[in-house]
């Protein structure tokens, strides 16, 4: 093995075992670091149950749900055995890795804690994950919680936002179709806010027996968050009398969420309509479009983000949308949207990341660069994807002293290698 293969090797070694050990000791409570350290596997098992059966507090509710992710044999024993503690935190922990193995006996201690109004986020989440029936009619009244409304588009962000109301929305959509018969009578509910969040929490199930009760929702309802959110769960039916409807009203009420619901439902036929209110800076036509899909639809998004004027919103708009709806084929536009100026440059750049290692060629015309901008996109990017298989690009680019990312590249390799300890005082002039 030659020299840099031999590093490289060394490297790799040295990332695995040092960034796991840096993830289980910043471990939180929960999310988002259980699902990274997961990744680690069999690797991972015995230091978690270690975790797990010690007293240090802040850290079991993480360490049960990533031991549960990954799932050893002996998991639901021990899990059994921290339900059945004296400590809080310890029960808690117990109820959310048999939760994420959606095992019944998380559910008593679940509903004790959501219906004394403790730790109701975690106690949803598992209620969702195993579900459980007994559950949904204390999820339906957490609908109610929240008097302001999130946007229309709330419930396609990637990051749940922590309203009671919309996580109980979510976590009855995660039900699937054993809650339509309570979100059904909730959707008559005299209650704005719990039919604004039914029909979010339809959204996840489509159900083509509720259309025409969502389509007469939008087009009756006075609120137009209920509206907005109806329209977009009949959309996600498939129900082809969503598009007659949206038509009929579109740009009289909420003309995001019409256009959104154009593009779900829609076809092909429907681009004219939805470029026309794009080429207006109206970013439910970008998302209709990205939702749609089609190739057709992909090339109209393609032009606007490429051509668009530099003062305008609408490339921000295309960059957004693509974030909701990501889709590898558009990732050279992308790359050429990072290298003209267009577009959200921040978003278009996560999404990059989002695609993983299969990007990074794609990135050698942004490395080769003469604008050090477009190199710093590029080492960004590179930096940001969440695969060990990226390592020897960081490497790569961290080794190029003579470039402006260099620095920037170093920095990840470190913080790879080293996890959250300090970097050696030569990191940054040492040869590598």
């Amino acid at each position: 093995m030659g020299t840099a293969a031999t590093a490289t090797a060394c490297f790799f070694l040295a990332l695995s075992q040092t960034q796991f050990n840096a993830e289980v000791d910043n471990l939180c409570k929960a999310y988002p670091n259980d699902k990274t350290v997961a990744k680690y596997g069999a690797k991972a098992i015995e230091p978690l149950e270690a975790v797990l059966r010690g007293t240090r507090p802040g850290k079991k509710i993480g360490c049960a749900r990533a031991l549960a992710m990954i799932g050893p044999p002996e998991a639901p024993k021990l899990f059994a055995s921290l339900l059945s503690s004296s400590d809080k935190e310890d029960q808690l922990a117990g109820m959310c890795g048999l939760g994420v193995l959606k095992d019944p006996r998380a559910v008593q201690i679940a509903i004790l804690e959501l219906e004394a109004g403790r730790n109701e986020l975690l106690a949803m989440d598992v209620l969702a994950n195993c579900k459980a029936e007994e559950g949904i009619p204390l999820l339906i009244e957490r609908l109610a919680r929240d008097p302001a409304f999130d946007t229309y588009d709330s419930l396609h962000a990637v990051s749940i936002s922590h309203s009671t109301g919309l996580v109980a929305a979510i976590a009855l959509g995660r039900y699937g179709k054993i809650a339509v018969p309570e979100l059904r009578l909730a959707l008559e509910s005299r209650n704005k806010t719990i039919r604004y969040r039914a029909a979010q929490a339809l959204q996840h199930i489509p159900d083509s027996g509720l259309a025409s009760k969502l389509i007469a929702l939008y087009e009756q309802d006075p609120d137009i968050q209920v509206s907005s959110a109806a329209i977009l769960a009949a959309a996600a039916t498939g129900d082809k009398r969503v598009i007659s409807a949206v038509l009929r009203r579109v740009d009289k009420r909420n003309v995001g969420a019409d256009l959104l619901a154009l593009g779900m439902a829609g076809g092909d036929e429907q681009i004219p309509i939805l470029e026309e209110y794009l080429w207006k800076a109206e970013l439910g036509a970008a998302e209709g479009l990205a939702a749609m899909g089609s190739d057709k639809a992909h090339k109209t998004l393609e032009k606007a983000l490429l051509n668009s004027p530099e003062e305008s919103a609408i490339g921000s708009h295309v960059s957004d949308a693509l974030a909701l709806y990501p889709n590898f084929k558009l990732a050279p536009a992308m790359v050429q949207a990072l290298r003209l100026g267009r577009g959200d440059p921040w978003s278009l750049q996560r999404i990059l990341a989002n695609f993983g290692v299969k990007v990074i060629p794609l990135l050698q015309p942004m490395i080769d660069s003469s604008d050090e901008q477009i190199q710093l996109f590029a080492c960004n990017i590179v930096c940001m994807i969440d695969d060990v298989r990226a390592f020897s690009a960081v490497w790569k680019l961290a080794r190029d002293s003579k470039r402006i990312y260099s620095t920037d590249a170093r920095w990840r390799l470190g913080q790879l290698i080293f996890g959250n300890k300090p970097f050696p005082e030569d990191w940054f002039s040492r040869k590598l």
